[in-house]
C-alpha cells in the first residue's frame, strides 16, 4: 500500500522562497521547487499548474501576511489617532512571519 504525502501550501511556498533566495527569481522553476521541497515535480504540479500560478500565490501569501501583521499591531495600539500609520511602520520594520515554523527567510 503506497502512502500519499500531502504537501501544504506553506511548505511549497517556503521551498519557493528558498529557491528565490538561493538562485534569484530567474532560478525559480517548478523543478527547483520540487527539489527543494524534496518531492516530485508532479507533487508541485498537483497544487500549481505553472510557475506563474506559484508566483501569484507567493505574492498573495506575502501580502496577506503583511496586512495581518499591520492588523495585529493596530489592534494593540491604545491610541486611536494615527494607529494605522504606526502599525504600518512597525510592520514595515519587522520581518514577515516565518512559514511552517521555519526561521525567518
Amino acid at each position: 500500500m503506497s502512502r500519499t504525502i500531502q504537501y501544504t501550501r506553506e511548505e511549497l511556498l517556503t521551498a519557493a522562497m528558498r529557491v528565490i533566495i538561493q538562485s534569484g527569481l530567474a532560478g525559480l522553476t517548478l523543478d527547483a521547487v520540487a527539489k527543494e521541497a524534496r518531492i516530485s515535480k508532479g507533487g508541485v504540479l498537483y497544487r500549481y499548474e505553472s510557475k506563474d500560478e506559484l508566483l501569484s500565490d507567493l505574492v498573495l501569501y506575502t501580502v496577506d501576511s503583511f496586512f495581518s501583521k499591520i492588523n495585529s499591531f493596530a489592534a494593540i495600539d491604545p491610541e486611536p489617532i494615527g494607529r494605522w500609520g504606526r502599525a504600518f511602520l512597525k510592520a514595515s520594520d519587522s520581518p514577515l512571519p516565518s512559514i511552517s515554523g521555519e526561521s525567518e527567510l
